[in-house]
Order: structure tokens, then sequence, then C-alpha cells
């Protein structure tokens, strides 16, 4: 018996969608791919634990509520918007705004991933502290942090390959060398890196002691 057009259905475009491409596109895929999530006021890396067509679940541990709003990026040119509809733990359900494509996004910011000069995920971070070389100890400022690099800001004395230790004001501290300095500026390759939990929040990172009083649910 031929199939009836009961077993299918126009898209908006009005092509004939099957059951089966129905199927795929509310299929979950299971993952566990390093994000870059942005809320209001704070940023930070957590994981994308499943991902479908309409939303996607998240492990981090940056403070969120239910209905916030969070901007998820897996690679520099392709950021998700969605709505927090359920947290579990340090894991939550973001509804995304509206529908994409998760097994095309999957695959594209993978070879992305894997390009020749691509970056780690880097955060605006502009958190104090000092930094320590030669027996001396400095006032800097972090202006960007990703797990194994970050730059900061110095009096002008940095050289390629010199040691440093970085204390930030939360507690963390990082040995790292210089890969580039210039003028007030310069590169470090953290040695010991960061995890995904300690840059899950650069709010946190800023203040530990005054922020981690505020931590809910996904902490």
């Amino acid at each position: 018996m031929g199939r009836s057009k009961s077993d299918e259905n126009p898209d908006d475009n009005g092509r004939e969608v099957s059951k089966s491409e129905r199927r795929d596109s509310g299929r979950t895929r299971t993952i566990y791919r390093l994000v870059q999530i942005e809320r209001e006021g704070d940023e930070g890396l957590g994981r994308c634990r499943n991902i479908s067509d309409g939303g996607m679940a998240l492990r981090l541990s940056m403070p969120v509520d239910l209905n916030d709003r969070l901007s998820i990026a897996f690679s520099p040119s392709v950021k998700l918007s969605g709505q927090v509809v359920w947290i579990n733990g340090d894991e939550c359900g973001v509804k995304f705004d509206q529908l994409i494509d998760s097994s095309q996004i999957l695959s594209s910011t993978s070879h992305e991933g894997r390009a020749e000069g691509a970056r780690a995920p880097r955060l605006k971070a502009n958190v104090s502290g000092k930094v320590i070389f030669d027996d001396q100890v400095l006032q800097t400022v972090v202006l960007d942090l990703s797990q194994r690099g970050a730059k900061i800001t110095h009096d002008g004395r940095f050289k390629h390959g010199l040691r440093v230790k970085i204390l930030l004001d939360s507690g963390h501290e990082r040995e790292g060398i210089v890969q580039w300095a210039k003028d007030n500026f310069a590169g470090i390759f953290l040695i010991d890196p960061f995890s995904v939990d300690d840059l899950g929040s650069i709010e946190r990172l800023r203040s530990k002691s005054e922020t981690g009083s505020k931590d809910k649910k996904c902490s």
C-alpha cells in the first residue's frame, strides 16, 4: 500500500516533511561540549550535556534562577539564546527562543573548533589581583581569561619567557610564563590551567567572599 498524505506534514514553506524528519528534529543528542555562557552581569564556562532543536541541558557553576535569560556560545560564530526553564542541582534546562538545526550546529562548530588557529573560549574578566615575579609584587588587572591563558596589565618590565605567579583577589593563583609583552599589557601562558568550574562565573572570581553566599541552585 502506498503512503498517504496523512503520513506527511508540510513545513512553513509548503515542503512535505516526513515522519523520519520530524523524529530527527525532536531528537535529543547527548554530548559534553564546552560552551561559553552569558547572563546579565556575569559570564563563564560550562558544559552542554545534551541538545535538541528546541533546547539544551547545561552543567554550570554560574548561579542562575528560573526564567533567567542566557546566551550560549558554541563558537565565536554560533551563539544561541534562551530561557532557563528548570534547575536540578548544577544542571539547568534552557528553552531556545526559536528552533534550531542542532545536528548542523554541532557539526559546523566541531569543525570550527578543530580548524588551524582556533582559540579556546576567552572570558572578559577585569579581575583585580597581584602578579609576583623576581621576588617583586605588583598590582594587576586580569583583562581576560581562558583555561590556559590570561591577558594582564603590568608596569612595562615584563619580557618574553619571564616566570610569574598570578594571585586573584578571589584566592585563585596560577603560575605562568610571559608569551608576549607590549606596552603595559602581557599575555601569560598558564602552566596549571583553570578548570571549567574555576571559570564558571567571572562575577565569583571578582570577589569570592562576597558572591559565594549568593550561589544558587546551579552552583
